[in-house]
């Protein structure tokens, strides 16, 4: 038959885009773990630093997942990591005064936020080129 389809390749590309339905979870929560490491690592470099306990004990805690989401926790047991990160009332000379907070992991993740769509677009796009076109 002159000027027939060769299904060889189609099948191919069928196949890994079968391949690419079963792992996106994987991809997704990898790509996630990356971000979530560069939010702790951004929000250690904010964390101010007396004797260095508080910056220390950021941490992931867990990964959560449920049917729609992913929800990787960012924690500091410190006792004062709150206060530092939102602020305190302490009292000076018999007044009431107020310490503004630093604010470490708050600017930390809305960083991450603000430059996700973008990483996001680009990390995909190269994974599913990957998956579907190899």
């Amino acid at each position: 038959m002159a000027g027939g389809f060769d299904y060889k390749n189609f099948k191919k590309m069928c196949n890994n885009v079968t391949k690419a339905s079963k792992t996106i979870d994987q991809f997704l929560e990898d790509f996630l773990i990356g971000e979530a490491l560069e939010a702790l690592a951004l929000t250690k470099e904010r964390t101010p630093v007396d004797t260095g306990k508080l910056r220390a004990a950021w941490k992931l805690a867990k990964t959560e997942r449920t049917l729609n989401s992913i929800k990787i926790f960012l924690v500091n047991d410190v006792a004062y990591a709150s206060y530092m990160e939102t602020g305190f009332t302490y009292e000076k000379q018999s007044q009431s005064v107020w310490r503004e907070g630093y604010h470490m992991a708050e600017l930390s993740l809305l960083e991450i936020a603000n430059r996700l769509p973008t990483k996001l677009n680009k990390a995909f796009t190269s994974w599913l080129t990957g998956v579907v076109f190899s």
